[in-house]
């Protein structure tokens, strides 16, 4: 890990000032191939992601998950770290850079998706407003095979019942028929995980 790595890390401004303009490399990448935009990303450091864009930083360079098998092709972006864990700060500066919003890590995952998932509602709201791909597709992280590459957002949310973001995609024309490899829908999740409330917003706009 470089110099310009850790003080990414602690968000040492002049440090990281200091270093670029001594011809510091914002691009070198440590460890799982992760270069010091993701570790500004990951640490939350909105000063740093700033300083290090307008030095040049790949806004889009991907990272591996530090629980990839060796030799596997990087995928994370620091897009999709902030909003995996609803740095909405964080994304808005990266967007602004032009990161792609519908950028897919290994398993087709976009940062709406992540952002379902953990549950980050305003999140959701602004990736939406952004232009986020409402029914990108992919596949459960634990399935390695492909075999559910049909997950959009809104079976996430429904499986989680997140009705805010629930509400959030259908206002953005969610498709509610849109099905996975299993052949269920949204309301189908909904009811085969229980999630009562979710199911009940999905039946009361005549699904």
């Amino acid at each position: 890990m470089t110099p310009l790595h850790l003080a990414s890390i602690h968000g040492y401004r002049a440090v990281v000032k200091q270093l670029i303009a001594h011809g510091a490399n914002v691009n070198w990448r440590a460890r799982y191939n992760q270069t010091p935009l993701h570790r500004a990303a990951l640490h939350r450091h909105k000063t740093v992601v700033l300083m290090l864009l307008r030095s040049g930083a790949h806004v889009d360079a991907r990272a591996n998950y530090v629980t990839d098998e060796p030799n596997t092709e990087p995928s994370v972006t620091a897009l999709h770290i902030a909003t995996a864990h609803g740095y909405g700060e964080i994304a808005s500066v990266l967007l602004y850079a032009k990161a792609d919003i519908n950028s897919g890590d290994k398993n087709a995952w976009t940062p709406l998706h992540w952002a379902t998932y953990h549950q980050f509602p305003e999140l959701v709201a602004m990736l939406l407003r952004r232009g986020a791909n409402v029914d990108a597709v992919a596949r459960y992280a634990e399935d390695k095979s492909g075999k559910r590459a049909a997950t959009t957002p809104l079976h996430l949310a429904a499986g989680l019942g997140s009705v805010d973001i629930i509400q959030e995609l259908l206002a953005h024309n969610a498709s509610v028929n849109a099905v996975d490899a299993y052949g269920e829908t949204a309301v189908a999740k909904a009811a085969r995980f229980g999630k009562t409330e979710a199911l009940l917003l999905f039946l009361s706009r005549s699904v």
